[in-house]
């Protein structure tokens, strides 16, 4: 009797309940991961993903693989109205895996100042796999959309 409310109460804390594709929840998670691991390197404390703000992502990373080209989504002040924030950033990018594009954005000044400011506390995290087709540049097929805010 004790198995099901646990695993109902980890699907809702780990965001596994929804219409979001499980490759995309392990790859959201994966990411997630990998930004707090580095937070918690640094002494800061982790990120909590916040799945709404994550669904707004993914669809800023559906357009960019639609586009096959990767750029900022100038609206992400509108969607960040319904939260109480004072400071927001933004990383996109594609690579071969989730750990390359961390590695990638680590290397950023900029974007290494997202993942590290420590005025934020929650992400949004939309990140695809594309298979045959869309690339982003040399063969590369792992695209993401991280939104930050404190």
């Amino acid at each position: 009797m004790a198995i099901l409310p646990l695993a109902v109460c980890l699907a809702l804390t780990f965001g596994l309940v929804g219409a979001t594709p499980a490759g995309a929840v392990t790859l959201r998670h994966r990411m997630l991961r990998l930004i707090n691991d580095a937070r918690r390197y640094e002494g800061l404390r982790p990120l909590r993903l916040n799945t709404a703000l994550s669904n707004d992502a993914t669809a800023h990373t559906r357009a960019m693989v639609h586009r096959n080209a990767v750029y900022h989504d100038w609206s992400v002040p509108s969607l960040l109205a319904p939260y109480n924030w004072r400071i927001w950033g933004e990383n996109v990018g594609c690579a071969d895996s989730a750990w390359a594009l961390h590695r990638a954005f680590m290397r950023s000044p900029t974007h290494r100042a997202n993942l590290l400011r420590p005025a934020f506390r929650q992400v949004g995290l939309g990140v695809i796999r594309t298979r045959d087709g869309n690339a982003c540049g040399g063969g590369y097929n792992v695209w993401a959309t991280e939104i930050f805010f404190g």
